[in-house]
């Protein structure tokens, strides 16, 4: 007997900020959804200096992995923004290829 196991691919996708969009301030909130099955998820940016620079890990929720950003931790301008959802094992269940934000926080040095 031969059976086909057909389970979707794990997923994971933003939900806010949508994309471009403009964030700024220390509490800049974000949202993702994960598959069922994953077990963590780490948002990500990329632009400037940064590449797949962890900012955020979501907290699961009702309301999907929600985490919050301090968007004055790095330099003003356009990033690329992903959410990565883990397994328990932390191997990498799922990313996205991102959505566009800008950030326009002040920064004080």
């Amino acid at each position: 007997m031969t059976i086909t196991v057909k389970n979707p691919p794990p997923s994971t996708a933003v939900l806010l900020p949508s994309n471009g969009s403009t964030v700024s301030g220390a509490a800049s909130y974000l949202d993702a959804t994960a598959s069922v099955g994953m077990n963590a998820v780490n948002y990500e940016i990329t632009g400037g200096t940064m590449t797949d620079s962890v900012i955020a890990t979501g907290t699961p929720t009702l309301y999907g992995w929600l985490g919050q950003w301090d968007t004055t931790s790095v330099p003003n301008g356009p990033y690329t923004l992903q959410s990565v959802a883990h397994y328990a094992n932390w191997l990498v269940g799922a990313t996205i290829p991102g959505i566009t934000i800008t950030d326009s926080s002040t920064i004080w040095w």
